[in-house]
């Protein structure tokens, strides 16, 4: 059975009580690290650009960047993402 992970960085709040209302507000079930500094994003350097939020990766399963959208991605698209990054597209 295929499996998709996600996991949210939130670069953009000063202070984490916005993040957790959003957390709270949409249901958001997967982790998100709370990461005002933009450390995190350092980790993705020459993959993304810095001011690149929202930002979306797919990483498949032997851990390369299978795809990437910068700038907000509906739900059909990323569905469509998974699905093609675990079929081996």
């Amino acid at each position: 059975k295929d499996v998709a992970q996600f996991v949210g960085i939130d670069t953009r709040d000063p202070d984490p009580a916005p993040a957790l209302a959003f957390v709270r507000t949409f249901d958001i079930t997967y982790p998100s690290i709370f990461d005002p500094q933009g450390r995190s994003l350092l980790e993705f350097s020459g993959t993304l650009p810095p001011s690149g939020i929202p930002s979306t990766l797919v990483v498949d399963a032997e851990g390369r960047i299978a795809a990437r959208v910068i700038g907000e991605i509906d739900r059909g698209t990323l569905v469509g993402l998974v699905r093609d990054t675990a079929e081996g597209r």
